[in-house]
């Protein structure tokens, strides 16, 4: 397939709001947390999703997820919901 500048496919990236970041609940399956926050993470790894923030307490917001077999182990939120530290 050939497309022009214009025709490019994207990649769409998801965004996480503080109302999205306060459904997550540890051991939720990746399919689950991806149903809520959306299958387009900024960055992707073995086992965790960063996700940009939307309307969150500070303007570069970001949320990263961890997952151990398939299911949320953790969650860091940078900016989304409270303020950061340094």
């Amino acid at each position: 397939m050939i497309f022009s500048e214009e025709e490019k496919p994207t990649k769409q990236v998801s965004t996480i709001t503080p109302e999205m970041f306060q459904k997550l609940k540890i051991g939720m399956s990746e399919d689950t947390v991806k149903e809520i926050v959306g299958y387009g993470a900024l960055h992707k790894d073995e086992n965790k999703l960063n996700y940009r923030g939307k309307n969150g307490v500070e303007e570069n917001s970001m949320v990263s997820l961890e997952f151990n077999n398939g299911k949320l182990e953790a969650i860091y939120e940078f900016g989304l919901i409270t303020k950061r530290k340094y």
